[in-house]
């Protein structure tokens, strides 16, 4: 497998590692905070933004300033993707385990494989099309097996699910703005908006911005600093150096670290059907990363 596009002061493989680990604490921390869902999530993503101002401000936004409207456009509707896709995956993580939930949404490379066919124009070849519906039928054995826990554990998946595939739509509507704006001024302005309309929704449904707990706060600051920042910024970084294939086979590992840590600290044992369907899934995408494409 080639790494290594050019060269980084600091190995990106280590960056990519480290991101994964980060990332793969996010469910085990919110399944720690009693907090409602869309305020785990607003808080994240807008304390991730303060973080942030000062690193996107220091050349005065100028990156930012000097795309089109049909940009903004465009970054505007990626953070209302994410906004989706934080808002029914945190969602999911009330109603069923960390390793239902976190391979449900990490099979979003499936929904970006079958939006780049219609969307982009790219083949997908035999051995996609074989991976794709290998995923699918994890995602339906995952489902049937939570069904017959209960409602609740549906919904939770579904939820994910739904998570996943906004995942893929923010990625695909990020294809081509990534090529023109870097990565600190992409996260602010898609972190921030994120955060606004994670805003609205709160005001308009009745949850409460504030005030939580000491330890509340503190969870809010441990996900905008470890799972997002260190988590998914260091991704974002890495793919300047290394291919983005090579990253999602890498990230593959995610649900199976989240999943040992939510056994760990949660006593959470996945029900025979999660593991199946898991690796039916995990099998699937990485089938669709590594052959997928012509």
């Amino acid at each position: 497998m080639s790494v290594v596009k050019s060269v980084a002061k600091i190995n990106p493989v280590v960056g990519i590692v480290i991101s994964l680990f980060a990332m793969a604490t996010a469910g085990l921390v919110i399944k720690l905070s009693n907090s409602p869902a869309l305020a785990i999530a607003f808080w994240r993503l807008f304390l991730t933004s303060l973080f942030l101002l000062p690193f996107a401000a220091y050349d005065r936004f100028e990156e930012l300033r000097n795309l089109s409207k049909r940009d903004i456009a465009i970054l505007t509707c990626i953070g209302l993707a994410y906004a989706i896709h934080f808002s029914f995956w945190i969602t999911s993580l009330k109603y069923t385990t960390v390793a239902a939930s976190i391979i449900l949404v990490d099979a979003h490379p499936i929904f970006v494989a079958i939006g780049g066919r219609y969307f982009f124009n790219e083949k997908i070849t035999k051995y996609g099309t074989f991976g794709i519906g290998l995923a699918f039928c994890g995602i339906a054995t995952i489902g049937l097996g939570q069904g017959a826990v209960g409602n609740a554990n549906f919904i939770g998946a579904m939820f994910a699910l739904i998570g996943g595939i906004m995942s893929a739509v923010y990625i695909l509507l990020g294809k081509q703005q990534r090529q023109k704006v870097g990565i600190i001024s992409y996260s602010f302005y898609v972190y921030s908006t994120c955060s606004l309309f994670i805003l609205i929704a709160m005001l308009i449904i009745g949850v409460p911005v504030y005030p939580y707990s000491a330890k509340e706060y503190s969870i809010f600051i441990y996900l905008a600093l470890v799972p997002t920042i260190l988590g998914h910024c260091v991704c974002n970084w890495a793919l300047k150096y290394v291919p983005a294939n090579s990253v999602s086979v890498m990230l593959l590992g995610e649900p199976i670290a989240a999943s040992f840590l939510a056994y760990l600290f949660l006593s959470e044992i996945p029900i025979h059907w999660t593991v199946v369907g898991a690796i039916m899934i995990l099998i699937g995408v990485y089938v669709t990363l590594q052959y997928g494409k012509e």
